[in-house]
């Protein structure tokens, strides 16, 4: 099996690993960043149509993106992911002692929004700066489609996010504390809903099609791992 960003930055890791595979049966492979990107791609690139795509993974710990074809291979890594946002946000509101933002209320949204933008000029390179919007754009990952697409999409039969119903979902949710909000991870909702807008603003991505898809689905499919 394949063990990502968690295993990754953990000062256990090796312990950790060796503990685990004592009760299962099989090795756990600890992915680098650029090999999670990669795999991420090869899974998508296996269940859609064309060759001319750009894959957006959000996790808890991090994000990717990349984007290949015959003569280039554009990869942008970050670590501001779910959890690094909402601590950024909680930071940003100067909330103590909190470990969730909600409820954030309307008057700070624009703020929020602005702070991912930041993020999103400073974490993502040229190359796919200059690619994204001219584009196929895929979100797979925990974060599109367990907290994006359940919060947009919940009563609607598809799976893509535009900035349009981002927004909506955004003011329409974010005076609700986590008990409202509901769900496993109510505390990133909110957040989660701000970093994809700010960073769908600041890269000029209209829309984008989230696929059920994660790095298992990868891992199975390319059969190095087992």
């Amino acid at each position: 099996t394949v063990a990502t960003s968690v295993f990754r930055t953990a000062s256990n890791t090796t312990w950790a690993v060796k503990e685990l595979e004592k009760n299962i049966p099989f090795k756990i492979h600890i992915l680098s960043q650029k090999d999670e990107a990669s795999l991420a791609y090869f899974a998508v690139s296996k269940l859609v149509p064309t060759n001319d795509f750009l894959v957006w993974d959000i996790g808890g710990g991090s994000m990717q993106m990349i984007y290949k074809n015959e003569k280039i291979d554009f990869m942008a890594l970050s670590e501001m992911a779910s959890v690094a946002f909402k601590d950024e946000v909680i930071k940003k509101l100067q909330i103590k002692n909190k470990s969730s933002p909600n409820p954030i209320g309307k008057k700070h949204i624009n703020e929020m929004i602005k702070l991912s933008k930041q993020f999103a000029m400073k974490n993502i390179n040229q190359e796919i700066k200059n690619i994204i919007s001219k584009t196929k754009v895929y979100g797979i990952g925990g974060v599109h489609l367990k907290s994006i697409n359940r919060q947009i999409n919940q009563k609607l039969n598809n799976r893509f996010i535009n900035q349009e119903n981002l927004e909506k979902v955004i003011y329409g949710r974010c005076e609700l504390a986590d008990a409202a909000l509901g769900g496993k991870y109510p505390e990133t909702d909110i957040t989660n809903l701000i970093l994809v807008l700010g960073h769908m603003e600041a890269l000029n991505i209209l829309q984008y099609e989230v696929l059920d898809l994660n790095l298992t689905s990868g891992a199975i499919l390319k059969n190095e791992y087992f």
